[in-house]
């Protein structure tokens, strides 16, 4: 039996379908570790960061901020301290800045980035694109979603296989699995977590003082 759909073309559309979730829904995190040089104040970050989502410095959070509000509302020179905010966005490509400048040399970490490393380095949290091997979208839907993806595209391709008929179907499918798991997923990564459940209200006050029934104790005369 002939082949259709070759391996290379379901690859493809696989990786294709994987790069474009991911990048929507912004679910893939990871971390790295930048390695700081004293008196550099911007570092060049990895093609696969998407979008930044914490930096520590030594364990301590640094806020970020736009770089017009950075333009309007700083001295133009740069002082040197330990660095209280960041900028990522019209600096360049890929690139993010510290402000103030780093006044210290500290060596990117290798290991451990939700650990010991926290307080010894200068550690950055993102969302990336995957690599389709470590770094992939969750694999309990990963499977089920880029299969009807690949099939909706595979059907759509001008050659023997080409079914629009199913070609619409699996994109039916494929849609409706769309936006249930991105649901799904900003429930789990960007809503708070309730740590406790309770179905009345917490009353934060001090209990009552116990007040005895008239008819306690034994009456004598």
């Amino acid at each position: 039996m002939p082949v259709v759909f070759d391996d290379a073309t379901i690859q493809r559309f696989s990786e294709q379908g994987e790069n474009k979730f991911a990048t929507d829904t912004r679910c893939i995190i990871d971390r790295t570790s930048l390695a700081i040089v004293n008196g550099t104040n911007q570092y060049t970050l990895p093609d696969y960061v998407l979008d930044i989502r914490r930096v520590t410095w030594r364990g301590k959070w640094i806020e970020p901020i736009p770089h017009r509000q950075f333009r309007e509302g700083y001295f133009p020179f740069s002082s040197q301290s330990e660095p209280t905010q960041y900028i990522y966005n019209n600096i360049g490509a890929q690139k993010i800045q510290f402000f103030p400048t780093p006044a210290e040399t500290i060596a990117a970490a290798t290991t451990d980035l939700y650990g010991a490393s926290i307080s010894t380095s200068v550690i950055i949290e993102f969302t990336r694109t995957p690599d389709f091997v470590n770094f992939t979208i969750p694999p309990w839907f990963r499977r089920y979603l880029l299969k009807n993806y690949v099939l909706k595209m595979c059907f759509a391709i001008e050659s023997k296989g080409q079914n629009i008929k199913a070609s619409k179907y699996f994109d039916a499918k494929y849609k409706n699995l769309y936006e249930t798991y991105q649901l799904l997923l900003e429930d789990f990564i960007n809503k708070p977590r309730s740590l406790m459940a309770s179905v009345y209200p917490i009353l934060r006050q001090r209990p009552p003082a116990p007040v005895l029934p008239a008819s306690f104790g034994t009456y004598v005369e």
